[in-house]
């Protein structure tokens, strides 16, 4: 019962995982992005659709590094790519690893505003960007947070960032897309934690249905026409 109540408690500050890895009882679980490098291969989608990733990649760890994973698979599907955060660092910093791939660009901007007003077709979008508040962000990040968007780095703010984006995708995505959320885990009862806390139900109430899961990520498709009748 206590070890229950514990694991719920960490998972609800989003550091669950991060408990587990410290204490060597769990591997890292690959980040979402590979989600839609497993799904995108079978999406009917028009050459020169896009892909669009709200959140660079900022550290170059091991499993992460999504900008350039995500720009290569574009490029070989005869995809459009393009990669948007609201930092200039990281996106000055994903203008150089683009550069092999001249289809490809990056962009400095809030994601949920540049999804607002992006009126190209989007086969797939991967929202990974306001983090999740697991209590160990490094004073530079947080300060970076009150620069850039006068805010602090809390779950609340960081499930409204990300439904934002879902609202923007709602009829943007074309039908048959995917829109895959990083930082997200289901809980009891039917609810979700992390970054798609509030974006994951709000689809899935728009009749959009979960495709493909892990541990830490979850793929949604919008529905066909022929599928609603």
């Amino acid at each position: 019962m206590i070890r229950s109540l514990l694991r719920r408690a960490l998972r609800r500050l989003g550091i669950l995982g991060l408990a587990r890895r410290m204490l060597g009882r769990e591997r890292p679980a690959p980040h979402g992005h590979g989600l839609l490098v497993r799904l995108l291969p079978s999406l009917t989608a028009d050459r020169g659709a896009y892909v669009v990733e709200v959140g660079s990649t900022r550290e170059k760890l091991p499993g992460q590094g999504s900008t350039v994973v995500l720009a290569e698979l574009c490029s070989r599907l005869g995809l459009r790519f393009v990669t948007v955060d609201m930092d200039p660092q990281n996106t000055e910093q994903a203008r150089r690893d683009l550069l092999a791939f001249p289809e490809a660009r990056a962009v400095n901007a809030r994601g949920e505003e540049f999804l607002a007003s992006f009126v190209e077709p989007i086969v797939a979008a991967y929202l990974d960007a306001f983090d999740i508040d697991h209590g160990h962000h490094s004073t530079k990040r947080i300060e970076r947070y009150r620069q850039l968007l006068a805010t602090e780095i809390t779950n609340e703010a960081c499930a409204q960032m990300h439904l934002e984006c879902a609202r923007a995708l709602l009829t943007r995505v074309v039908e048959g897309g995917v829109v895959a959320v990083d930082d997200t885990w289901s809980e009891e009862g039917g609810a979700y934690g992390g970054k798609g806390a509030t974006a994951v139900p709000y689809l899935l109430d728009e009749g959009w249905q979960i495709i493909a899961s892990t541990r830490t990520a979850v793929a949604l498709q919008r529905p066909r026409l022929a599928a609603r009748g």
